[in-house]
């Protein structure tokens, strides 16, 4: 009775426990299920880190420590073609700048070329601007964003065509690349780019049917067909536009000049445009057509920067005008994807302009128009994102535990190769830390450099490095502290003096003057330098136009002589009758003898001028057209002449025939000739 008893219990328990098993496997089917739905594929997550993170360091390096070569031999070709290695030094060990944000100058010269350091910069930047696009959205989840949905769509389909727009460049370069020695580095590029592109391109086209969101009250002014926002698409076609006309000239028409663009010449000039594509018919054009070929890896970097600034102004263009809100309102996200990355690209290029404000005002270059209307926009993109990451993305389930291991794995790997190609690798080793103590010091350096090419920061270290030098000076008259001179150099006249130690306050405003004085020169020097390139421009076009002048003289004059030398030819042709190398006979002479003869046989006249009988019948032909003879030539090639009064007889009597002959007409001027 009692194991009776206990039989349902038993059973009781047993369903129990399957139900609870199957809630779970329902739960984790679920949870899956929902992961799936909202995450972007594993696969399409690696395939982004490794390309756009293996891209993203490289632009890295460019932005951070320009010149340095963090592949082996390969990159190191790279460098050298594109002339980054010219910022890059490394004499100091860890103290050097090594091609770094510090090797900025705030003055341009033609001996630093900061013209040339912006373009490589700023090629860096805008490229992480375009591959911190495709990494930030899978790695930082939108709230609300669904990769069944189509979120992600846009991003992708943009960064597909943007890929193969940079390989594009690559390939096109590809035979000076080749001939530089980076063609390894060259095709690595190139296969990253392609494989993204194609792995991005087969989850787009073979992603499940896509889900429609549940349809959500509009606010006033919203249709489905609107524009996600209307104030970030008006800011990006104006900010983002400009950005994209001048961009867009650096990629197709380098060198080319903007004419309704203030000081665009100048910027040219600055960013070395002129050396590597002088425009046609300019005085560059003139003097350095023949040497641009070897300034090819300016040109290959300057349109690599145009290219990622161009791409850049693509994403946002695409998320300003080629996004539609949708019923779900699910435009809005789509166009946040891109926003929050392309604020952050912002930012970066934002800061690049502002780190060379100063070196491009001493080219007569002012860079705050471009600071503030790229500032605004980004302020804009960063308000409609609800700050730099946005707030966070609200799945239900939260990130795999296993897919945040592994993604945090790759980026600490990522993060530590960057760290060890970009700080240790080109570390000094201890034999060339010695060999470099017994160069000169940095403030010898300074002491021997020249003031034109040394910034504010260097020129007040050299002032203070010259009063370390020498710490003593004539004595100062009592009253007269605030007219304390200029500190000479070591072993000037007047050392033997009377002499007594400066104190700190005298030092400082010492170090003041010589600084103050050293400024003076160097503005000097500018406006010399800007009014000997006047001169030269002027004298260039002075020269162009009197070249201009005299080439149109020249060809005047040997138009003139051509045109006289036709006349005079047909001229001759039309008095000379016939000509051989030992006479010559005019028209009116052969004419008087036909009147005097009345006849002549065509073979004597072919005989005595060395011609064929059809020549001399073709030229009695010609003067018979012209009216300049009358008269026939018979069948046994003879020719008679016939006078006015003759013409008139015979032409009296045929009419009388009414039809007639050769033999007719011989008759009639034999018996015309008879009377």
């Amino acid at each position: 009775m009692a194991a009776h008893r206990r039989r349902p219990q038993t059973t009781k328990l047993a369903n129990v426990q399957e139900v609870t098993v199957a809630t779970k496997m329902m739960e984790a089917t679920a949870a899956k299920d929902l992961i799936e739905d909202h995450l972007p594929p594993l696969g399409l997550v690696y395939t982004v880190l490794i390309c756009s993170g293996t891209m993203f360091v490289l632009c890295m390096r460019d932005f951070l420590a320009t010149g340095r070569s963090i592949g082996g031999s390969w990159d190191e070709a790279m460098m050298a073609f594109t002339k980054s290695m010219d910022w890059f030094d490394d004499s100091k060990g860890w103290k050097s700048q090594q091609g770094g944000l510090s090797a900025i100058r705030q003055a341009t010269t033609d001996a630093n070329n900061m013209g040339g350091f912006f373009v490589r910069k700023m090629a860096g930047a805008a490229g992480l601007a375009v591959h911190l696009q495709k990494i930030l959205p899978l790695l930082v989840h939108p709230k609300g964003a669904q990769w069944t949905m189509g979120h992600f769509r846009p991003l992708l389909s943009t960064a597909v065509i943007t890929n193969l727009g940079i390989a594009t460049l690559y390939a096109v370069y590809l035979g000076e690349l080749q001939a530089s020695g980076a063609k390894e580095m060259t095709y690595c590029i190139l296969a990253i780019l392609v494989i993204e592109a194609i792995v991005m391109a087969f989850y787009l086209t073979t992603a499940k049917p896509l889900k429609q969101g549940p349809s959500i009250s509009m606010t006033e002014g919203k249709t489905p067909s609107s524009v996600p926002s209307r104030i970030v698409t008006r800011t990006i076609m104006i900010v983002s536009a400009s950005m994209a006309v001048i961009s867009g000239r650096d990629l197709l028409f380098p060198g080319f000049i903007f004419e309704f663009i203030p000081r665009d010449d100048i910027y040219l000039e600055w960013t070395n445009a002129f050396l590597h594509s002088p425009p046609k018919g300019s005085p560059e054009s003139l003097h350095r057509s023949m040497e641009a070929p070897l300034y090819v890896g300016d040109k290959f970097i300057s349109q690599l920067m145009g290219l990622h600034v161009l791409v850049a102004c693509i994403y946002k263009a695409v998320s300003a005008a080629g996004i539609r809100y949708g019923s779900d309102g699910g435009g809005l996200i789509k166009a946040k994807i891109i926003w929050r990355g392309q604020f952050f690209g912002d930012g970066i290029i934002l800061f690049t302009f502002r780190l060379f404000a100063s070196a491009a005002s001493t080219a007569s270059l002012d860079f705050r128009w471009h600071v503030m209307a790229i500032a605004y926009e980004t302020f804009i993109l960063a308000v409609m994102t609800e700050g730099p990451f946005g707030p966070a993305a609200d799945i239900g389930v939260g990130f795999s535990d296993v897919a945040l291991l592994v993604a945090s794995v790759t980026g600490f790997c990522c993060l530590a190769v960057g760290v060890y190609a970009i700080v240790l690798v080109r570390l000094k080793s201890r034999a060339d830390m010695q060999k470099s103590e017994g160069e000169d010091g940095y403030d010898e350096q300074l002491a021997n450099a020249d003031a034109a090419t040394l910034n504010r920061a260097q020129r007040r270290a050299r002032a203070r490095a010259t009063m370390k030098m020498q710490r003593r000076i004539a004595p100062i008259v009592p009253g007269q502290r605030d007219n304390i001179q200029a500190i000479g150099a070591v072993g000037e006249e007047g050392e033997g003096e009377s002499i007594r130690h400066l104190s700190r306050k005298e030092r400082q405003k010492a170090a003041k003057l010589v600084e103050k004085d050293e400024r003076r020169l160097f503005e000097e020097e500018r406006r010399k330098q800007h009014l000997e390139l006047q001169d030269a421009t002027k004298r260039l076009k002075e020269e162009k136009e009197i070249l201009d002048e005299r080439r149109r003289d020249e060809e005047k004059i040997a138009k003139n002589a051509v045109e006289e030398e036709q006349r005079n030819r047909i001229e001759d042709e039309w008095l000379t009758f016939l000509t051989c190398s030992e006479r010559k006979e005019t028209v009116n002479e052969w004419v008087r003898e036909i009147k005097a003869s009345r006849s002549v046989a065509l073979d004597i006249i072919a005989k005595d001028f060395g011609v064929s009988q059809t020549v001399v019948k073709n030229r009695i032909q010609e003067l018979i057209e012209e009216r300049r003879v009358a008269g026939i030539i018979s069948n046994d090639g003879r020719f008679i002449h016939l006078s006015d009064n003759e013409l008139h007889k015979i032409a009296a009597r045929l009419r009388k025939l009414g039809s007639f002959s050769m033999k007719d007409i011989a008759a009639m001027r034999k018996a015309v000739a008879s009377e």
